[in-house]
């Protein structure tokens, strides 16, 4: 566009013989005075005929020229780029951030899962311990060598029952009576009781009871002792 103004404009300067070191202000007032041309004949019409006129100079009388050439602000070009998507390398480095993140919390998920099952394990066979305490506390369990589980002496012994074991049918009367409860409670482990008699005395006697819980499925172990005395 500025191109072809400044084209008319010099055009208009040869044609009516003004002088380019003017103002601008007094060029364009003695172009809309009609200032008597200098030039020749065929030049005094507006502008020189089709077969005289220069081939820029044609591009710039073209209709739609103008509107067609219009410049777009280096800014404006930039947005349109930027508003037509996504490229290759923003793309892919997106893609390996999302791998990235993920990855990382997979990990976390799986420890933090591991993490709660085997809390549940030991928590699981804490208490099968403690019961196996309060049972012998409770004076429900024989001290010494009893039925096809215990061997030992008068001032020593150990229990072993193996996973699955049925309660009904050892020996101890104890266990007979409460089977059915203490196979459900003690019969996924396998359980090894020891006792050892730490003083004796004409009416009482201090015994040393450890129990030993094994979850062999969970691979969780617990061993707990305590004293009773009878």
């Amino acid at each position: 566009m500025e191109r072809c103004a400044d084209g008319d404009l010099s055009q208009a300067d040869v044609r009516y013989g003004r002088n380019r070191g003017a103002p601008v202000r007094l060029q364009h007032q003695g172009l809309r005075e009609h200032l008597q041309p200098v030039g020749p004949a065929h030049d005094q019409h507006g502008h020189p005929g089709a077969g005289r006129q220069r081939p820029e100079d044609a591009e710039c009388q073209r209709p739609g020229y103008r509107e067609a050439h219009v410049k777009i602000p280096l800014g404006a070009a930039r947005r349109q780029q930027q508003q037509a998507g996504f490229s290759i390398v923003e793309v892919l480095v997106a893609l390996s951030v999302s791998a990235i993140l993920i990855t990382s919390l997979s990990s976390l998920l799986l420890t933090s899962i591991r993490s709660d099952g085997a809390s549940r394990a030991r928590t699981t066979v804490d208490s099968v311990t403690e019961s196996w305490l309060d049972r012998y506390r409770a004076r429900q369990e024989p001290l010494g060598s009893a039925g096809s589980v215990c061997s030992g002496n008068s001032s020593s012994f150990t229990c072993t029952y193996p996973v699955g074991h049925n309660y009904s049918l050892d020996g101890i009367y104890s266990h007979s009576a409460s089977a059915s409860s203490m196979s459900s409670r003690f019969g996924g482990y396998r359980n090894v009781i020891t006792g050892t008699r730490l003083q004796a005395g004409t009416s009482q006697e201090l015994w040393q009871i450890t129990v030993q819980v094994r979850d062999d499925a969970r691979k969780q172990t617990m061993e707990v002792s305590t004293y009773v005395l009878q």
